[in-house]
């Protein structure tokens, strides 16, 4: 079970990429301005780093 922490947020545009494509999670929470660089598909859910 993967756990997520405080400093990750769900960003549910961004689902379509995952779970598939982690690095366009990635582009996508960039898009939307969080800047935390690190971002990582749980699932279907793309979490980006604040």
């Amino acid at each position: 079970i993967e756990e997520t922490s405080a400093a990750d947020s769900w960003v549910q545009p961004c689902d379509t990429h995952c779970p598939r494509s982690p690095y366009y999670c990635l582009q996508c929470c960039q898009a939307h301005q969080y800047n935390g660089g690190a971002a990582a598909c749980h699932g279907g859910r793309c979490m980006c780093r604040i």
